[in-house]
């Protein structure tokens, strides 16, 4: 009976030391995630937050969960342009994410937003980092 947890202890130790496994070439739905980041920061600048919520993973970071806060952060002032930077994936969380890197221009200055989303078929949006560049 005493070996029974040491073989538990010994499959965890096991699984723990695996990690993530090895990158993966892609996901499913990396060739859609640019698309669900666009249409999620098109719906939230017109403000229509029930469209920008079926973009959304079930358990979002804190940013995303608070739409009216996540507008006025991207939002606050009139963007001039939005452009996709890069899409790929990555390790977050202890899996194989999918992550979008989004520039928001504002004339001369912009803001820098990095997307990980969720490795579903349609991709939904887990997390975001704003990075805001210092102005010149």
């Amino acid at each position: 009976m005493k070996s029974a947890p040491l073989a538990f202890l010994f499959s965890l130790l096991f699984l723990v030391a695996c990690g993530v496994g090895p990158e993966p070439e892609s996901l499913e739905g990396e060739e859609n995630a640019a698309a669900v980041v666009n249409a999620f920061l098109r719906a939230l600048e017109a403000e229509d937050f029930d469209k920008a919520k079926q973009f959304l993973y079930s358990k979002p970071d804190y940013i995303l969960r608070d739409l009216a806060h996540c507008r006025d952060l991207f939002f606050s002032e009139e963007a001039t342009g939005i452009s996709v930077m890069q899409v790929g994936h990555e390790e977050y969380g202890h899996k194989w994410q999918i992550f979008v890197d989004v520039k928001i221009n504002y004339g001369p200055r912009m803001k820098q937003l990095h997307f990980v989303l969720a490795p579903d078929e349609i991709p939904k949006l887990r997390g975001v980092n704003p990075i805001v560049p210092i102005d010149p």
